[in-house]
């Protein structure tokens, strides 16, 4: 009984690791190979370990957007994707928008805070961090359905998307209803004018003169006001389409086929 018992251990223990699927590149990616290899070297390098809530999370980067642009690639590797995300799905807003970054409480972002409205701004003391959602852009929102939507393909995780498909709805919603995010004129997204998705206007004055006549300039190039510069950019509005388009297809995936079929015609 004993040899029994001992061999069905042998043998589970022999399937587990074989079943666990490592993600490598081939000999038909030929001279790439080294490249490709390099950039996920580079990618995982850059991971850092932080503590959030409590709980300690892998981060690629300190960033929403751009954790979700990492995770593009890292998908195929990252064996716990959800951690960072789902800390900013907690962190929504009840309007709806979501975050763009956390950073050290003492870092010098936190002057933000003395210019931004109070909306978009979320400070944890436990964790001595802040938050600031960058008033100036309007592409977070369908950049977290971007992030779930990729975290479900990794993983299959129906439960997952079934948690957090309504902030992802809410933060869509207030994209296409807030007056600081959607035109009446044009039934677009827009934003401050930036240059393409960057998140900074053009000053009327070089930096240097407008720190020394104003203080900090991200009151000037980040935040926004009834009388900011606004223009309509295009990857705003295609991310919204692809968003809602995305959406549609996890409420498929959950048998939610009127949800699908409203977010489909939206899109």
């Amino acid at each position: 009984m004993k040899k029994l018992v001992l061999l069905f251990i042998f043998c589970w223990f022999t399937v587990s690791i074989r079943s666990q699927s490592i993600t490598s590149f081939g000999k038909n990616t030929g001279e790439f190979s080294p490249m490709l290899e390099n950039l996920y070297q580079m990618m995982k390098k850059q991971q850092y370990k932080m503590t959030l809530d409590g709980k300690e999370r892998v981060v690629n980067v300190g960033w929403i957007r751009d954790e979700t642009h990492v995770l593009k690639a890292m998908k195929y590797w990252q064996p716990e994707m959800k951690d960072v995300v789902e800390f900013f799905l907690e962190k929504q807003k009840p309007e709806g928008l979501f975050m763009d970054y956390i950073y050290p409480i003492e870092d010098g972002v936190s002057n933000r805070s003395n210019f931004f409205e109070p909306k978009y701004c979320l400070v944890l003391p436990k964790d001595k961090k802040i938050m600031h959602r960058l008033p100036v852009e309007a592409d977070v929102e369908y950049l977290m359905v971007e992030a779930v939507l990729y975290i479900w393909q990794a993983t299959g995780d129906e439960s997952f998307i079934k948690k957090w498909l309504p902030a992802l709805e809410k933060g869509l919603l207030y994209m296409m209803s807030d007056p600081a995010r959607w035109s009446k004129k044009y039934q677009l997204v827009k934003r401050g004018y930036t240059i393409d998705t960057w998140d900074f206007m053009i000053l009327p004055m070089t930096i240097p003169e407008y720190a020394k006549r104003f203080g900090d300039p991200s009151r000037g190039i980040m935040n926004i006001t009834d009388t900011t510069r606004m223009g309509i950019m295009h990857g705003d509005n295609s991310g919204l389409y692809a968003a809602c388009r995305q959406v549609s297809q996890m409420h498929k995936a959950l048998k939610n086929e009127v949800q699908a079929q409203i977010w489909e015609k939206q899109a």
